[in-house]
């Protein structure tokens, strides 16, 4: 059985892995089986895999500072 969650709680979770760096949480919120859209370096779009997707936003979030989110 697949455990329902809402939109809400989604959101806030994400919030809390963001501002934690954690990526262990991260993993847990995306679809193992997901295609995810990441922006390269020359501005363009690709659509990667749930590793990929946690490989490029980790060094997002190590590589920038955040202050907050809102």
């Amino acid at each position: 059985m697949k455990t329902l969650v809402n939109q809400k709680e989604i959101v806030n979770s994400f919030i809390t892995a963001t501002e934690n760096n954690s990526v262990a949480l991260f993993q847990t919120l995306l679809d193992d089986n997901g295609v995810f859209e990441i922006q390269l370096s020359d501005l363009s779009d690709k659509d990667v895999s749930k590793i990929e997707f946690i490989k490029w936003f980790s060094n997002k979030l190590f590589s920038a500072e955040i202050k907050s989110i809102k």
